[in-house]
C-alpha cells in the first residue's frame, strides 16, 4: 500500500504540474489511510446493524407499536449508532494509537513519539474529522500535498500517521529452528 500512496501523490502532484515531495517518508498516504477506515467502517456497520436490527425487531413488540419504527426512533438509532462508532474510534485511537483496520494495514498513530495519543487529542482529532469533509474533502486532500502527508484533522490534533517499523508476530507463530536430539548412550 506504500507503493500505492507514493503513485497517489505523485499523481496529483503532476495534475497539478507542482513538483513532487520524493523524500523517503514513513508517513502514511492517503489509498492506505482510506483502506483502513472501509476496514473499520465495514466492521462497526456490521457490529452496529446487528445491535440495531435487533433492536428494531424487539422496540415495537414492548412498546405495543406497529410493525416498523417512526422517523424519529429511526433518526435517534442513527444518532446512537455515530456516537457509539465514534466512541469505538476514539477510544482505539487514545489506548493504542490504532483501530483494527490500522492494525491490519500495519499503521499507527504518533503524537510526539508515542503511539498512545490520549483521551483529549483522540476527541479533538476525531471533532476534527468533519471539518476535513466539509469543504469537499480539502482537508483529505492536504494529505497528498503535503509532504508531511498530515491532513486538517491530524494538524489540529498533533497527531502524524505512521506505518509500522515491523509487525508484530505472536512468539508462537514463528517457526523455531529444530536442534538436533541427542544420541542415546552406547
Amino acid at each position: 500500500t506504500e507503493a500505492l500512496d507514493d503513485a497517489a501523490e505523485r499523481l496529483v502532484h503532476g495534475m497539478l504540474n507542482r513538483p513532487g515531495h520524493e523524500a523517503e517518508t514513513n508517513q502514511v498516504g492517503l489509498v492506505t489511510r482510506a483502506l483502513a477506515a472501509v476496514v473499520d467502517l465495514a466492521l462497526i456497520s456490521a457490529l452496529l446493524s446487528i445491535g440495531s436490527g435487533l433492536l428494531a425487531s424487539v422496540v415495537p413488540a414492548v412498546t405495543g407499536g406497529s410493525d416498523g419504527l417512526s422517523i424519529w426512533g429511526v433518526l435517534t438509532f442513527g444518532v446512537v449508532g455515530f456516537l457509539i462508532g465514534s466512541a469505538i474510534f476514539i477510544a482505539f485511537w487514545a489506548l493504542v494509537g490504532q483501530t483494527p483496520g490500522m492494525r491490519f494495514l500495519s499503521i499507527h498513530l504518533d503524537a510526539a513519539g508515542r503511539r498512545e495519543i490520549g483521551l483529549r487529542r483522540a476527541f479533538k482529532r476525531m471533532l476534527a474529522i468533519p471539518l476535513s469533509l466539509l469543504p469537499v474533502g480539502l482537508g483529505f486532500l492536504a494529505i497528498l500535498m503535503s509532504p508531511e502527508r498530515r491532513g486538517w484533522h491530524d494538524r489540529i490534533a498533533g497527531t502524524t500517521v505512521l506505518y509500522d517499523e515491523e509487525a508484530e508476530r505472536a512468539p508462537w507463530s514463528q517457526l523455531k529452528e529444530r536442534r538436533p536430539e541427542a544420541e542415546p548412550p552406547s
